[in-house]
């Protein structure tokens, strides 16, 4: 995003409230849009006030770098050279093959499901870890009332009363559930692993690892394979994780990277990158924006 265009008269102006006034260089009942993680880009700001776009996080960042250094044309058409590609037929085979996990899964959220898995991939282990829990809650539920319980009632009829009441929250179901044999060994590490980190989250603000949102989705895979078996549906947990990884190092963001870093093997095109004020080989004279300038202060 854009830092600068916060500052300007005009931006103010369109964000101030009906309350808000400006007086003199003060001022009050600011208002600002929402921003999101996609929204947020890396870069250098010079002691000019001129902003160098090095890593944008997403299309709207991606963007202002490629208007800021006038390149948007070339920018984007050498960034779509080898686009992803997928087929209409793709597309309804994914369709098919999915909706009768769904149907299986009745009480999970799609558009929640995809949050999760996205969110992981775009390195948001915080949202990925809230979103992945909230559908291992879900299916938890649903083995309980549609599986556990169900399969007990005529043996234990007398305590479907008394599970209802003290099983509520899904730590006590997980642990009923590993003894009823539902959840084996490995998904019981999983799932205490995921509870652990969303608990230290939550109640602490720590900051989830890579791992603890990994081994979430693996617990909700699990649980989702678990469902579809029951109920005689087709269903690859390990096909739904491939290309997730638990650990190792995150994927490069693309923008500017050092030298000595770069493929130059597999470089096939060359653009300049125009010089901004601030960087050596700017030589013409540049706007001074009057009030703009950086302030050096005490971490």
């Amino acid at each position: 995003m854009n830092l600068l265009r916060f500052i300007s008269s005009d931006s103010l102006r369109q964000t101030l409230p009906k309350s808000g006034h400006i007086s003199g260089e003060h001022v009050s009942g600011l208002r600002l849009m929402q921003v999101g993680s996609r929204d947020l880009a890396f870069g250098s700001l010079y002691a000019t006030g001129y902003y160098r776009y090095e890593h944008p996080h997403g299309i709207l960042p991606t963007l202002h770098q490629a208007w800021g250094e006038a390149a948007a044309g070339g920018y984007f058409n050498i960034d779509l050279l080898h686009p992803p590609r997928i087929s209409e037929c793709d597309t309804v085979a994914a369709f098919n093959k999915g909706r009768p996990v769904l149907a299986a899964a009745h009480r999970i959220d799609p558009a929640t499901l995809v949050m999760a898995f996205s969110y992981h991939l775009a390195t948001e282990f915080r949202n990925s870890l809230v979103y992945s829990w909230l559908i291992v809650e879900q299916l938890i539920g649903q083995i309980w009332d549609e599986l556990f319980l169900s399969q007990r009632m005529s043996k234990f009829q007398e305590r479907i009363g008394q599970l209802q009441a003290s099983a509520r929250s899904a730590a006590v179901r997980i642990e009923f559930l590993t003894e009823a044999g539902f959840v084996d060994r490995k998904l019981y590490r999983y799932l205490q692993r995921a509870r652990s980190a969303r608990n230290d989250l939550i109640h602490k603000g720590s900051k989830p690892s890579q791992g603890d949102s990994y081994f979430s989705l693996v617990a909700l895979a699990l649980l989702l394979e678990l469902i579809c078996i029951k109920r005689s549906v087709h269903f690859d947990a390990k096909a739904l994780l491939k290309g997730f990884s638990k650990g190792g190092r995150q994927p490069k963001l693309k923008g500017v990277i050092r030298a000595e870093e770069a493929n130059w093997s597999a470089v096939t095109h060359w653009r300049a990158v125009k010089p901004i004020p601030g960087e050596k080989q700017w030589s013409v004279s540049y706007e001074m924006r009057p009030g703009l300038e950086l302030v050096r202060t005490d971490r």
